[in-house]
């Protein structure tokens, strides 16, 4: 594999894994607003903003980028 497929492959599982702390979290979320634990509810709530606020500053500063454009981007060819 090369080095460029590598670091693509890297990129698509962190997204993928951020994702599904995002899918567990809504899992919680839907049993606690359906047991009406409002409390644990309104903690998750919380949990999946901060995890959601990290995913958007990431796009911001390109995190998500391949290597190739990370490299444009920095001058170098």
């Amino acid at each position: 594999m090369d080095e460029q497929r590598k670091i693509e492959e890297a990129r698509v599982n962190r997204i993928a894994y951020l994702i599904g702390i995002q899918q567990d979290s809504l899992v919680v979320l839907f049993e606690t607003l359906s047991d009406r634990d409002y409390e644990d509810a309104k903690a998750e709530i919380r949990v999946l903003m901060t995890e959601l606020r990290l995913i958007f500053k990431s796009i911001e500063y390109d995190d998500f980028w391949s290597r190739r454009r990370f490299k444009k981007r920095r001058g170098c060819h």
